[in-house]
C-alpha cells in the first residue's frame, strides 16, 4: 500500500513539472512573438532596416505605441520583462545591465544580407539552456517562425552548415 502511494505520489509531482516547463516555455514563446513584432515595428520606422541589438529590439515600442508616458526606470523594468524569459526572475532595472543579462541572443543578419533576410535562419534565441532544465531552447527565425530546439540540435546543425556566421550557441 505505501509503495503504490509513493508511486502514486511520485506521478503527481513529475506531472506537475512537467506541466510547469511547458508552461514557462509557452510563456517564453510569447515573449519571442512580442519581441518579433517588436523588430517589424523597427524596420517599418527605419526604412527596411533591423534593430542594431537587443536593446533596439525591446525598446522600439515607444510611449505613443503603448499610450503611456514611459519615465526612464520604468522603460528599463519593461525592456528587462521583455528580456527575461522565466516569468517572476530576477529583472535588472538599468538598460546595460539588461542588455547584457538578456535571457535572449539576437541576431542581426544586415552585415551580410542588407535588409532582405533569407528565410528560416536563426533571428532570436534562448542564450542558456538552463532557461528550460537543459532541456532546449526556444528559437525564432528570420521568417517568423517560432520552435523548440530540443538540444538544441536545430541551431547546433545550421552553425555546423554555416561557420562563416559564428554563431553564438546557448551555454
Amino acid at each position: 500500500m505505501i509503495a503504490i502511494a509513493a508511486a502514486a505520489l511520485i506521478a503527481v509531482v513529475s506531472v506537475i513539472f512537467l506541466l510547469k516547463q511547458v508552461t514557462e516555455a509557452a510563456h517564453c514563446r510569447r515573449k519571442l512573438l512580442s519581441l518579433y513584432s517588436n523588430i517589424h515595428i523597427h524596420t517599418t520606422r527605419h526604412a527596411g532596416h533591423h534593430a542594431a541589438d537587443i536593446i533596439a529590439v525591446a525598446t522600439c515600442r515607444n510611449s505613443a505605441l503603448l499610450g503611456v508616458e514611459m519615465t526612464h526606470a520604468r522603460s528599463n523594468y519593461w525592456i528587462s520583462v521583455l528580456l527575461t524569459c522565466k516569468p517572476g526572475a530576477k529583472r535588472s532595472l538599468t538598460t546595460t545591465n539588461a542588455a547584457l543579462e538578456s535571457d535572449y541572443i539576437y541576431i542581426n543578419w544586415e552585415q551580410f544580407f542588407g535588409t532582405n533576410y533569407p528565410p528560416n535562419y536563426p533571428l532570436m534565441y534562448d542564450r542558456h539552456m538552463r532557461n528550460h532544465w537543459g532541456m532546449g531552447v526556444n528559437v525564432l527565425t528570420t521568417d517568423g517562425r517560432r520552435f523548440w530546439d530540443y538540444r538544441v540540435r536545430w541551431l547546433r546543425d545550421f552553425a555546423q552548415k554555416h561557420p562563416e556566421y559564428e554563431l553564438l550557441l546557448p551555454d
